[in-house]
């Protein structure tokens, strides 16, 4: 990897470089042991193409690689986004990157977004029935679940929440109906 960065990187600075080859320069640099070296080929080559949502997804890659705070990676990821709002693997980092940080609505575009471009992306229904139910939106979170046990059929917190949920919104439907037959 290393031989074919300096390539790369000769070829980019000596303004040879294409998009292709500027693109290639970061993903083989990303490729190295030195983080750092790597963040600056990505940094290098946005600079160039800042249009590009491959460059932006590789950036959040090695920030998430280096343990960078959520208030640098996530930033990446919606620019990857606004880059290419189809971006599936982008999509899928931005929720996640959310849930892991206790942005459980904001979790729920990007992941909705991704459930309705690839419907069978297990971890993708899992992460957003996790979103919905930490937002506290049953019956969405219900249909989620629902969707992961169809998949996965036995999938343990899938099975573990749905009754959960349909006993709790049972639980809600009996005191609506018990506050409706109340004389006023």
């Amino acid at each position: 990897h290393s031989q074919a960065c300096d390539i790369y990187r000769a070829l980019c600075e000596n303004n040879l470089g294409t998009e292709d080859c500027w693109q290639g320069y970061a993903r083989t640099a990303a490729h190295l042991p030195d983080s750092k070296q790597a963040r600056a080929a990505v940094s290098q080559a946005l600079e160039h193409y800042p249009g590009q949502p491959e460059l932006w997804f590789l950036k959040a890659s090695l920030l998430k690689d280096s343990n960078c705070p959520p208030g640098e990676i996530i930033p990446a990821l919606e620019q990857c986004l606004m880059q290419d709002a189809h971006h599936p693997a982008g999509l899928y980092a931005l929720g996640i990157e959310r849930l892991l940080n206790a942005q459980n609505a904001e979790a729920i575009p990007p992941l909705g977004d991704l459930v309705i471009l690839q419907p069978d992306h297990l971890e993708a229904w899992r992460a957003l029935a996790i979103a919905y139910t930490r937002s506290r939106l049953w019956t969405e979170a219900l249909e989620a679940w629902k969707k992961v046990l169809l998949m996965a059929p036995g999938d343990s917190q899938a099975s573990g929440n749905i009754p959960k949920i349909e006993r709790y919104l049972r639980s809600i439907q009996d005191q609506a109906a018990s506050l409706a037959s109340e004389p006023s």
